[in-house]
């Protein structure tokens, strides 16, 4: 389907953002570690895969086996990526990388910012910034409630019959309901956050530019301002239960654009604003992370006992680990109850 242009309603500015999102608590900007602190430790020790991006050119966004990395210390991770040459446009200095750590059957992730360093003939991200990331994105997405029977990446195999493998970029947009998105400051220092919705969410403008709607979230916007600042693009995508993901690269732009919006009403919910990504470039590949991992598999996924709380940890990262988090734990799962029961 495609749309026809009402209007661009193309923000560009914070303070045009802030108009439409208002600004977000500053005890949030406490969640942020400069290392790896236990309960991140705990999340990487679960995981099973880990998101990938980097603004250098030579490491396009991908996943891994969770296995292929190595925590040397809690400011320190072994990447599984061969030695970059030194062709790039952007010195080793500059080169920075965005880890999202996967836990199968658990809602949350954890974020993880850094810059890459090359140590005897190794890659290694020197962790700037790790926090625990909320449930609702795999929430809305039903991320970990499609199964997969089989490891090959087979339409033809009977125990796979269940399963759509898409074959064109058009069909696996429309059915993905998860991604993540990789976005660049003006200093070209990366994140990767988590977008999901029910299948059908991403919307196709035309062959070469689609949108995604922004649903509720915690305020601080890092994605959607850092799009205003640079508009360099990368999704990676994933169809729960298949063993193909799709990249995407493009430029984007934040926009309040009517008619997407109409188009992206869900229980009766319109988004406020939307992502929009043109010029793209898709590329459908198989993973041998997900072969290996089988993560959609019910007896591959962790249960929610076996992880500390997303909100003590998170009532730990903003207030620390005293008397005052103790005290603040219980509001914070009030309000996670709420998110939770309030996707839209």
């Amino acid at each position: 389907m495609t749309y026809k242009k009402r209007s661009s309603g193309t923000l560009s500015t914070e303070e045009q953002l802030r108009q439409i999102i208002p600004h977000y608590p500053k005890v949030l900007d406490n969640r942020i570690l400069p290392f790896l602190d236990q309960y991140c430790l705990e999340i990487i020790r679960h995981a099973s895969l880990v998101v990938v991006g980097s603004n250098n050119s030579e490491i396009p966004i991908t996943v891994f086996n969770n296995q292929d990395l190595q925590v040397i210390d809690e400011t320190k991770i072994q990447l599984p990526i061969r030695r970059l040459s030194t062709k790039d446009s952007k010195s080793e200095s500059k080169s920075s990388a965005s880890l999202y750590f996967l836990v199968p059957g658990i809602g949350h992730g954890l974020r993880v910012n850094g810059r890459l360093k090359l140590e005897n003939d190794l890659v290694h991200l020197a962790v700037t910034g790790a926090y625990v990331h909320c449930a609702r994105a795999a929430a809305r997405s039903g991320l970990w409630e499609s199964s997969i029977l089989n490891s090959s990446d087979n339409p033809d195999n009977p125990e796979n019959s269940k399963v759509t493998f898409p074959s064109t970029h058009q069909s696996f947009l429309q059915q993905s309901s998860f991604l993540l998105l990789k976005t660049m400051n003006e200093r070209f220092e990366t994140e990767l956050s988590p977008r999901g919705d029910e299948t059908g969410f991403l919307k196709m403008i035309n062959d070469h530019a689609l949108f995604i709607p922004e649903r509720p979230g915690n305020k601080v916007a890092v994605s959607l301002r850092n799009i205003l600042k640079n508009s360099s693009i990368e999704l990676l995508m994933f169809k729960p239960g298949c063993l193909s993901l799709m990249r995407v690269k493009g430029s984007a732009s934040v926009t309040t654009d009517g008619t997407l919006l109409d188009s992206s009403i869900v229980n009766n919910k319109r988004p406020k604003l939307g992502i929009k990504v043109e010029n793209c470039e898709f590329e459908i590949f198989h993973s041998d992370a997900l072969d290996t991992n089988a993560p959609w598999l019910a007896s591959s996924q962790k249960s929610s006992e076996q992880l500390t709380r997303f909100s003590s940890v998170l009532s730990t990262h903003m207030n620390g680990k005293g008397l005052l988090a103790k005290v603040a734990t219980p509001v914070v799962q009030m309000i996670v109850n709420h998110d939770m029961k309030n996707l839209y």
